[in-house]
C-alpha cells in the first residue's frame, strides 16, 4: 500500500506571509505589488491581509486522498479562488485549476467547512480579499 503526501501551497491575492516549512509543508505567499503610478492610492492596498493562522495544521489534519485518485494513481494541483468576507467566513469558492477523481471536490468541502479567517483591514475596517489556494496532492 502506498504511503500518502499531501504537499499544500497557499497563496493568496495581494497576501504578504513569510514562507513557513514544517513537516513537509510548504505554504507561501506573494507580496502585494507597490505603487508604480499615481492612479495607485493608499486606499487601494490592505491595512493587513487576510490570513488563517494554523493553515498547514488544519489541511494536514482535515485533509483525505480520495479512494478514486488514489485507486488511479492521480496526483497534481487543485488550484481555487475563494473570497474571505469582512466575518472572516470563505464564500465564492470556485476551482480554477482541477484535478478531477474526487479531489476538486475534497478541497472545495474542505475550504467551505473551514473555521473563520482573519479578514483582510483596509482604513481600519474588514473587508473581503479574494485569495488563491493551491493543494498539491501526491502519492508516495
Amino acid at each position: 500500500m502506498k504511503t500518502t503526501f499531501i504537499h499544500f501551497i497557499t497563496f493568496g491575492l495581494l497576501c504578504i506571509a513569510p514562507a513557513i516549512k514544517a513537516q513537509n509543508v510548504n505554504i507561501s505567499a506573494s507580496a502585494p505589488p507597490q505603487p508604480e503610478s499615481p492612479k495607485y492610492q493608499s486606499a487601494d492596498l490592505y491595512s493587513r491581509d487576510a490570513h488563517f493562522p494554523g493553515i498547514q495544521k488544519y489541511l494536514l489534519d482535515s485533509l483525505q486522498y480520495p479512494e478514486l485518485a488514489r485507486k488511479y494513481g492521480k496526483e497534481g494541483y487543485v488550484s481555487v479562488k475563494a473570497t474571505i468576507r469582512p466575518d472572516g467566513s470563505v464564500s465564492a469558492i470556485k476551482v480554477i485549476e482541477g484535478l478531477g477523481l474526487g479531489c476538486d471536490e475534497v478541497v472545495v468541502s474542505l475550504l467551505s467547512k473551514m473555521p473563520k479567517w482573519t479578514p483582510a483591514m483596509q482604513s481600519g475596517r474588514p473587508v473581503s480579499q479574494k485569495v488563491f489556494i493551491r493543494v498539491y496532492f501526491r502519492l508516495l
